[in-house]
């Protein structure tokens, strides 16, 4: 019984040392952790970065869509001549020629023999 109350004895004094030393290592962590107010901040200027980045581009489209909204008005007019010749689309040019080989029929596979 004498022995048992020993091992226990040293069992505890263990479990507090780990303890102890558990404690320091969390109290080390709460100090270098930036607080919640700190990372609330961080992401707030983070979300107001991207809602300035966002408006920039919807100004820069609504602009590139007024431009084009205004160049083909005066096209239709006849204010201004396109400099894109009116025979061919680029849809047309890039259109699949059936005539033409494919580029993958020219690749022939090799083989090794021996």
């Amino acid at each position: 019984m004498f022995k048992r109350l020993v091992e226990l004895k040293t069992e505890n004094e263990k479990l507090k040392r780990e303890n102890a030393e558990l404690q320091r290592q969390f109290q080390a962590a709460e100090v270098t952790k930036p607080a919640d107010s700190e990372l609330q901040r961080e992401l707030n200027v983070a979300i107001q970065q991207l809602l300035t980045v966002k408006d920039k581009l919807t100004v820069g489209l609504s602009e590139r869509v007024t431009a084009v909204t205004q160049r083909r008005q005066l096209v239709q007019k006849g204010y201004f001549r396109s400099r894109r010749p009116q025979t061919t689309s680029d849809y047309e040019e890039l259109r699949f020629d059936s005539t033409q080989e494919p580029a993958y029929a020219q690749l022939q596979l090799t083989t090794h023999t021996g």
